[in-house]
């Protein structure tokens, strides 16, 4: 086991070496002027997932419609983390990009912790602290999503944004792409892979 452990710290250390060097590729756009901040489709859907760099407990997972640059737009909905980390959605809206963020819980009464996976003692995160992830609900009612909240989807959305400055939309397709960059550099869906 203490092998696999290492290949797999080992792996993920070359996929985020790997993912800093080619971030600055940034890759084409669209010339679409649309922008994503449509209102929301009557059709809905649920969302639900991880928040781990360790464990996320009591983090509060923000959901918008991006703009067209991939910064926070219509806010959809809020919930915080359990104590394994995980957050549901209900009720979001499909075919559309939708933003995920995760910062700390300005409740102070429930402070957002961090488990440390090496010592399982709970940290508490900083105030700037934050992770995203963005996604596209497929266009079909009552569809279940999962979207795993983690450094690597962060990267994600930073190549797709980076990707934007030059031209192009925060869309479907440039989502698409980053998202498939990143789970090509790591070498798993580091969407839907816990």
């Amino acid at each position: 086991m203490h092998d696999f452990d290492q290949f797999r710290r080992v792996r993920h250390a070359v996929a985020a070496a790997a993912v800093v060097a080619l971030s600055a590729c940034g890759g084409g756009g669209s010339n679409n002027d649309a922008g994503t901040d449509a209102e929301p489709s009557s059709v809905s859907s649920s969302v639900s997932g991880v928040a781990a760099m360790g464990l996320l407990k009591n983090a509060q997972v923000t959901a918008y419609l991006p703009d067209a640059k991939g910064q926070p737009g219509q806010k959809l909905a809020e919930v915080l983390t359990d104590a394994a980390g995980a957050y549901v959605f209900t009720g979001l809206p499909t075919g559309q990009v939708i933003l995920l963020l995760v910062s700390r819980n300005p409740d102070a009464a429930a402070p957002t912790v961090m488990t440390d996976e090496a010592t399982n003692l709970d940290v508490p995160v900083t105030a700037d602290f934050q992770l995203s992830a963005a996604t596209v609900i497929p266009a079909i009612a009552g569809t279940h999503n999962i979207v795993q909240l983690t450094p690597y989807s962060t990267m994600a959305v930073e190549k797709a944004r980076t990707a934007v400055q030059a031209a192009g939309q925060f869309d479907e397709q440039t989502v698409g792409r980053a998202n498939a960059d990143i789970r090509r550099y790591a070498g798993f869906d580091v969407l839907g892979d816990a």
